[in-house]
């Protein structure tokens, strides 16, 4: 089931899209379950479903799939089901193994997340474990706290690192795109993703108190209390006028506030594997992430680390990216990095460990 890829996809929508894609191209009896299919995907590996299912269709869209998930699935007499999100079926009696990117609803207590997200990861997930349910994630930093949650046995969880599409993420310069944001170029630090708490954007606007010629480019989708407080924050500290809110913003734009960016800065409290910093770096622009356990198993030897409680060493890490050759060498150790992460080497990954677990 990839019911995530729909024609507005977000985070999880777009790694099924991408995971799909190149999934398709494998052998197997399967057919992939998805609202839609994504461009240069196996076509005759796809049934399409209702776009109705779709998040994308907000409220009633999650209450139709639930139901169509827990309830009508199992009329389909499919002998193994695995689903890309963490939305598991609750009456499916054969094997079942689903994703869980991340177990931030679980650790994250701060941030008020919808019923039906807690619903799953505190009722349905333990129940299907029960009965022999499987697990992939992006990290073994994420597998690591599976364990730990929820008790399961450590060969009932496979890691499938995500990877980058490098046709899409690219170096692209364009002087209209930035002039229709009034952004100069190599002039902005720029975060991207949700504006919510546990992204820890506060960081980069107390930082810009030392960063006397940037400004913040935030482009992602804003959590309304989220947004005021920062903005509350960038007032107190006289820097709002440093300070953009762009909301969402469309690949084809994305690409060129990635590329002509100063830095990328991605300072996240908790992260199951972050894909922004990947696409940064795909668009040849210099990364700094925060210091966390996920990002140093994925990153250690590509990208700057900060403290994500210290806005002076992150002021510390950007003034070192003024220095043309650092920033040179960085962006040598990123072709290493990008050939590592693969949406084809995903798929492979994946395919090989539902073979092992007897699902194709």
């Amino acid at each position: 089931m990839a019911l995530f890829f729909d024609d507005a996809p977000r985070g999880i929508g777009k790694s099924t899209g991408f995971l799909m894609r190149e999934f398709s191209h494998l052998e197997g009896d399967y057919e992939i379950l998805s609202p839609l299919i994504p461009k240069g995907a196996n076509a005759e590996k796809f049934k399409k479903v209702s776009l109705g299912l779709a998040p994308a269709r907000g409220r009633w869209g999650n209450i139709k799939r639930f139901f169509w998930q827990n309830f009508l699935l199992k009329f389909r007499n499919y002998r193994n089901i695995f689903s890309t999100s963490y939305e598991s079926s609750l009456l499916y009696f054969g094997n079942q193994a689903f994703i869980i990117h991340d177990v931030i609803n679980l650790k994250f207590k701060d941030f008020r997340y919808p019923p039906l997200i807690k619903y799953y990861y505190n009722f349905q997930t333990p129940l299907v474990l029960k009965f022999g349910a499987k697990i992939v994630v992006p990290s073994n930093a994420v597998k690591g706290e599976i364990l730990e949650i929820y008790g399961v046995k450590e060969e009932d969880v496979g890691v499938v690192y995500w990877g980058i599409d490098r046709n899409m993420y690219r170096f692209v310069e364009d002087k209209k795109v930035l002039k229709r944001y009034s952004l100069e170029p190599y002039g902005y630090i720029l975060y991207v993703g949700d504006v919510i708490q546990r992204k820890n954007i506060q960081l980069i606007i107390k930082t810009l108190q030392f960063v006397k010629d940037k400004v913040l480019v935030i482009a992602g989708t804003p959590f309304k209390k989220v947004k005021n407080d920062l903005e509350e924050l960038a007032n107190s500290l006289n820097v709002s006028q440093k300070v953009k809110f762009l909301g969402y913003v469309p690949d084809e734009e994305l690409v060129v506030l990635y590329s002509q960016a100063f830095a990328f800065v991605y300072p996240s409290f908790i992260e199951g594997f972050g894909m922004p910093p990947l696409e940064a770096a795909s668009c040849g622009t210099p990364v700094i992430v925060s210091d966390i356990p996920v990002f140093r198993e994925l990153y250690s030897g590509y990208f700057l680390f900060v403290d994500p409680h210290n806005p002076e060493d992150l002021a510390e890490k950007l003034k070192k990216l003024e220095n043309e050759d650092i920033r040179k060498n960085i962006k040598k150790g990123y072709e290493e990095l990008l050939q590592k992460y693969t949406w084809e080497n995903s798929a492979k990954t994946l395919y090989n460990i539902l073979r092992d677990w007897g699902f194709l």
